[in-house]
């Protein structure tokens, strides 16, 4: 490409406000919020995605991007509707 890694680096920043790590950080951070709500009622242990090292290191990302961890997260998705379910007990009384 002609560029250095300087170079390559700077013009992803520019392009998605983000480091290439922040942006790898955020990818991994959104598979593992898309398999929560998904299935909330499995366990996170094994919803972590494979990019992460290990459990610890996806405990502290999620809990530093999100400020839950993931069993509060799993907990409030339980309980909640998502934008695309009406599964909610609140919309479901409203539409009958």
């Amino acid at each position: 490409m002609g560029l250095s890694e300087r170079q390559l680096e700077n013009r992803f920043r520019r392009a998605t406000a983000n480091s290439p790590v922040r942006f790898r950080q955020l990818a991994r951070l959104r598979r593992t919020i898309k398999a929560i709500l998904q299935d909330p009622n499995e366990k996170f242990t094994q919803l972590v995605d494979e990019a992460y090292f290990d459990q610890s290191q996806a405990v502290h990302e999620f809990r530093r991007f999100t400020g839950l961890t993931p069993t509060e997260f799993c907990e409030l998705a339980r309980r909640s509707a998502h934008f695309y379910e009406l599964r909610s007990p609140a919309l479901a009384r409203r539409s009958q």
